[in-house]
């Protein structure tokens, strides 16, 4: 699912954003979101929802190999982002560690945490 996501997402046309948000755990939509990333023309902001380096550590479903392969190439993809948002604080040591700068993450807590009504 999560590729055929992606396939679609890279295939989007048209004039080019000032903008371009990809959400996290669909970290594959990074990738389709960068061709469009340009320095001082288009941004990339990235909110992370959960990290998948961690679940693949965590759940221990698949090979030793397989955690450090996806913490590579998720700090690869995150850390080509202009900003990260984080939906709790406690994400930005795993993204330190994952290479991405902490000047460029930012955490708001989700909407109901600050007073908002969803």
């Amino acid at each position: 699912m999560d590729a055929a996501f992606t396939a679609h997402a890279a295939l989007v046309g048209g004039p080019r954003p000032d903008v371009v948000v990809a959400v996290s755990p669909v970290l594959l939509t990074v990738l389709a979101e960068l061709r469009w990333r340009r320095e001082g023309r288009t941004a990339l902001g990235v909110v992370i929802q959960d990290l998948y380096s961690r679940a693949l550590a965590e759940t221990r479903m698949t090979s030793s190999r397989l955690p450090g392969w996806g913490a590579k190439l998720e700090g690869a993809l995150l850390s080509r982002a202009d900003r990260v948002a984080v939906v709790h604080p406690q994400f930005g040591g795993p993204l330190a560690d994952l290479g991405v700068d902490p000047a460029a993450t930012g955490s708001r807590g989700w909407p109901q945490d600050a007073g908002c009504r969803v």
